[in-house]
C-alpha cells in the first residue's frame, strides 16, 4: 500500500491573489476571440514546446495543455472549420478509408482489381452509387494490413 503525502493548500484569498497577475498576462491567449490572438498563440505555443523540460510534470507543459486547448476552441468555432467537420460528418467512413488509401498509396481505379473488382465498379463505389462490401473491406484489410474498424 502506498501512503499518500498530504499537501498544504493555500487560502482561498492566496490562490486569488496568486492567480491575478497569472490569469492577466495568459488571458488573452486562453480566450481567443482575433486572428491576431490565434497567430501570437500559435507562435507562444510554438516557443514552449521547443523549450519546455523532457518532465512531463514541468508546469510548461501544463501551459502548453491550456494554450492547446484555447487554440483548439477557437478553430472549431471558425465557419470554414464548421463547414469542413459536417462535410466530414456526412461521410460514409468506408468510402472515406478507401479513398485515403488511394491518396496514401497514389492508386486509382484500375489498382483495386484484385480486391473490389474493375475501374468503372471502382468508380461506382466512389461516387456512391454502390457500396464497398463486406468482402471488398476484407480484401482491403488483408492487402493493406489496416484494422476493420477504419471502414466503420
Amino acid at each position: 500500500m502506498v501512503a499518500i503525502q498530504e499537501v498544504e493548500i493555500p487560502a482561498t484569498e492566496v490562490l486569488v491573489s496568486s492567480f491575478k497577475p497569472f490569469s492577466e498576462a495568459i488571458g488573452p491567449l486562453l480566450h481567443i476571440h482575433s486572428d491576431y490572438i490565434y497567430k501570437v498563440a500559435l507562435d507562444r505555443l510554438e516557443e514552449l514546446l521547443e523549450s519546455a523540460p523532457e518532465n512531463p510534470d514541468a508546469p510548461e507543459h501544463e501551459l502548453i495543455e491550456m494554450i492547446a486547448h484555447a487554440v483548439e476552441r477557437y478553430e472549431d468555432s471558425l465557419p470554414e472549420v464548421q463547414a469542413w467537420q459536417a462535410k466530414v460528418d456526412g461521410l460514409d467512413p468506408a468510402l472515406s478509408t478507401l479513398r485515403l488509401l488511394m491518396d496514401q498509396h497514389n492508386l486509382t481505379g484500375s489498382d483495386f482489381k484484385d480486391e473490389i473488382g474493375g475501374k468503372s465498379y471502382v468508380s461506382q463505389i466512389l461516387s456512391g452509387k454502390k457500396p464497398l462490401t463486406r468482402r471488398h473491406i476484407e480484401n482491403l484489410i488483408v492487402r493493406f494490413n489496416i484494422s476493420p474498424n477504419l471502414f466503420f
